[in-house]
């Protein structure tokens, strides 16, 4: 992994939900489907902060809600694409 272009930009998602519409960018089918914000994210050399606000069992009904499975996808597609996950303070204390 190498250091970020632009180390102190941080683009950020927060609360990738499963109760918006498809077109929304926090759907969760929008930063994991091609071209969205992780691979942006891989392709760029870039960082992306992904903030959970709440992890639903079941069905989520709130837009900031979203559900275990849809988490697990934003996962398994983070690792597939051998996008590093580390916390911020790992992060920053590494490259800057």
């Amino acid at each position: 992994m190498f250091p970020a272009a632009t180390p102190r930009r941080m683009p950020a998602l927060s609360s990738p939900a499963s109760a918006t519409s498809t077109s929304d960018p926090a759907h969760t089918a929008r930063p994991t489907g091609a071209g969205g914000m992780l691979d942006r994210c891989r392709l760029g050399g870039s960082w992306l902060v992904l903030t959970f606000r709440q992890i639903a069992n079941g069905t989520a009904t709130d837009p900031t809600h979203c559900s275990v499975a849809d988490f697990q996808t934003i996962m398994a597609v983070t690792n597939s694409r051998n996008i590093p996950v580390l916390p911020v303070g790992d992060v920053l204390r590494t490259y800057l």
